[in-house]
């Protein structure tokens, strides 16, 4: 094998290392927690690796072909934003589970958010007027690829992490913006093979959880202790 084809190589074996890290199964397993359908998850999962991926290869560009290096604290900054996400998930989890039924699916962060906004303005139009406006009804809201991809695009933030690094090193010098393009492109190929492999182990336990309430409601809260044991890790740094 040319030195060239090992190179690409070791940038696909980056990305399947790379789809290992925390951040990454806290997210897919949460998406999957709230997926009545593991078929649905499924399909989901890729989305979530390419917005990943299309953060990282917007940076590594820039690293490849303007010689660019990443602001400092850069990786600090988007750890606090990305372990945020993730403690406000698992604390709406747990109480999720404490004041509904055993069966029930908890709800996503997006429907969280998107609740939050409606009643920030409709206490906001209270102030201004004397009118009697009708509170908000919550809205049933899961994650869509949209909203999957734009997950994977802010969980792309940390761009320092080891091995992201190492991608942007090993880009930079196999000779060339094209070349370096098709590593990036490589690192997208292991990134995208680890995370169906845990977004179907995933599915597989919730999937298989749905016939018996007690063994979902055990995996979702497992799930959510996940995510705030990963997201308290990264906002203390």
């Amino acid at each position: 094998m040319t030195t060239l084809g090992l190179a690409l190589c070791s940038a696909a074996v980056l990305g399947f290392r790379h789809g290992f890290d925390h951040d990454h199964i806290a997210a897919l397993s949460d998406i999957a927690s709230v997926q009545k359908d593991a078929s649905h998850a499924m399909r989901l999962a890729p989305l979530y690796a390419f917005g990943h991926w299309s953060t990282i290869a917007i940076l590594g560009t820039a690293v490849i072909r303007f010689k660019l290096v990443l602001p400092h604290g850069l990786d600090k900054l988007a750890e606090r934003i990305v372990g945020t996400t993730l403690i406000a998930l698992a604390v709406y989890v747990f109480i999720t589970l404490l004041r509904q039924s055993p069966a029930s699916v908890p709800k996503t962060r997006l429907t969280l958010l998107a609740q939050a906004v409606r009643i920030a303005f409709w206490r906001m139009r209270q102030l201004f007027t004397s009118k009697d406006l009708p509170k908000p009804q919550a809205a049933a809201r899961n994650y869509d690829q949209r909203s999957v991809f734009a997950l994977g695009i802010l969980h792309g933030l940390g761009a320092e992490t080891p091995t992201q690094l190492a991608l942007f090193a090993l880009a930079a010098n196999l000779g060339g913006a094209m070349k370096g393009f098709l590593g990036l492109v490589m690192f997208l190929a292991g990134l995208l093979a680890v995370n169906t492999l845990i977004m179907a182990a995933v599915a597989g336990i919730f999937g298989a959880s749905t016939l018996k309430p007690w063994l979902l409601k055990s995996a979702t809260a497992a799930t959510a202790i996940y995510s705030l044991v990963v997201g308290t890790i990264f906002i203390l740094n």
